[in-house]
């Protein structure tokens, strides 16, 4: 009767087995138009109708403006900087936490060296010793272990993300500090070389004056416009040291006010890339991909909270040899199997399911809110650029006819046509214009900037799969093209 009993539980036990896993309803990834409700066929350009349907390819999207300075500035930076050092190390822990959580699937084995004694008053006291090992096992059935490796996996892959995310911020503030350097140089240039123009005509106006030709309002008024364009400088110098001490701090290195270059002529702007489409921006953009590979965790966690719900099965071996010194036992073999199964928590599992699935559904709306913001960005940053050309051709136009009225009012004041004051208004207007030129085109090569990291141009500061080298499921992959959505609950 014994026997009978026992051997139904043997043959009950995997047929339990199998009927729970028919009652949980898998975790499964869909495709990205099952989670992004629309995405665009291409972007809203100011010239769509030319715009290339290929892929953007933009790795290290500093190179397209052929400064070997800049180059060596932003290398520099991905190198040294400290916040990214730290995101680094960060990446490293969610290996390692990864690497544990891959671990805890397999058996754990111990060697195993333990005496005992036994005293006694009316025998001898006796002593045994046992050697051997001893293993701990969780047999996996409800795949609990495995989607808590596959999360694991996966959080480390959105760290990477993070991390490739901060490296491209970081390399676009270095780009950007660059050019503002070099602007900042240009307007030191062009402002001696006014204050040098400003100069030379006070000094004719005094010459003037002495001679009787001029006013001695026309002098006041040209030396009111020489100071003025002096205290320019202090605001420029002002300016230039913060920003080369900023570049210094981005480059992991303490501010010495060294000069990072005396280049004072901005690069040309480079051709546009290829916007590719939309649907690229899930896979080029380093922070669509990490809140994706933390929705895919989520997931898994889901499928995890619900497994703990389930009975856990457990195995201990123990073998060995065991000597009791008064005769040897030889081979000794303990083999121990058990069922936990939780029957009451007050709900605090169920609370885990529902929490966990308020996170995926969370993390899904982010991704979603993340993809539209991202296209607006890049379309912000093309129609900017195309107004920023506009604008820069219309300032030189009015440069051309500010220089013309200069010319002329001041070969009208030399004829006695007019007096000083429409040269003063020319001057002033020409050389304002000149320096806000300087202005503009910085500001289009940062909307340049600005257009790079919005199309997600990937800096490959580490390689995940070379850096996480442990065996991973199936669909772990960082760059994985399916996206979770949808309830999971069963």
């Amino acid at each position: 009767m014994k026997f009978f009993g026992n051997s139904i539980i043997y043959l009950l036990t995997p047929v339990l087995c199998m009927v729970l896993c028919g009652c949980i309803k898998r975790f499964q990834p869909p495709t990205d138009n099952q989670i992004v409700d629309d995405i665009p066929q291409q972007f809203i350009t100011p010239d769509s109708s030319d715009q290339p349907i290929f892929p953007s390819e933009l790795d290290y999207w500093w190179r397209q403006f052929d400064d070997p300075l800049l180059s060596s500035l932003i290398e520099q930076g991905l190198e040294d900087n400290y916040s990214l050092q730290a995101l680094r190390a960060r990446l490293l822990q969610s290996l390692a936490v990864a690497r544990q959580r891959e671990a805890d699937r397999y058996p754990e084995i111990f060697a195993q060296l333990a005496q005992t004694a036994d005293f006694n008053e009316d025998r001898a006291d006796t002593y045994t010793l046992f050697a051997g090992f001893k293993l701990s096992w969780e047999l996996d059935i409800w795949q609990r272990l495995a989607d808590e490796a596959r999360a694991a996996v996966l959080d480390a892959a959105a760290r990477q993300e993070e991390t490739e995310d901060a490296a491209l911020l970081l390399s676009s503030e270095i780009g950007a500090t660059y050019f503002r350097i070099i602007a900042q140089n240009t307007q030191l240039s062009l402002l001696n070389q006014q204050i040098a123009t400003n100069q030379k005509t006070l000094e004719v106006l005094r010459l003037r004056f002495s001679l009787g030709n001029s006013s001695l309002l026309d002098v006041y008024q040209q030396q009111e416009q020489l100071i003025a364009t002096q205290s320019g400088l202090p605001i420029v110098n002002a300016e230039l040291v913060g920003l080369i001490n900023r570049c210094a701090v981005l480059l992991g290195q303490v501010p010495r006010h060294d000069y990072i270059t005396e280049a004072d002529q901005l690069p040309p702007l480079p051709p546009l890339p290829a916007l590719g489409i939309p649907s690229r921006l899930l896979l080029d953009r380093a922070d669509l991909r990490r809140v994706r590979n933390r929705l895919l965790a989520a997931g898994y966690r889901i499928d995890v909270a619900k497994a703990d719900q389930l009975p856990r099965i457990g195995l201990d071996v123990q073998a060995g040899v065991r000597d009791s010194g008064l005769r040897a036992d030889g081979l000794f073999l303990s083999l121990l199997a058990d069922i936990l199964m939780p029957v009451f928590d007050a709900g605090r599992r169920e609370a885990e399911v529902a929490r966990t699935q308020s996170v995926y559904d969370e993390l899904r709306a982010e991704f979603q809110q993340g993809f539209i913001s991202a296209v607006e960005e890049v379309q912000t940053a093309l129609w900017q650029e195309q107004y920023q050309r506009e604008l820069i051709d219309i300032k030189e136009d009015q440069l051309k006819a500010a220089r013309d009225a200069l010319r002329e009012s001041q070969r009208g004041y030399l004829q006695g046509i007019n007096d000083y004051l429409p040269v003063l208004t020319a001057l002033f207007s020409t050389q304002r214009l000149e320096r806000e030129l300087v202005a503009l085109r910085r500001d289009l090569l940062l909307i340049r900037i600005t257009l790079y990291q919005a199309l997600g141009s990937t800096t490959y500061l580490t390689s995940f799969e070379d850096a996480h080298q442990s065996d991973s499921p199936p669909g772990n992959a960082p760059h994985t093209n399916t996206i979770p959505t949808g309830s999971t609950t069963s």
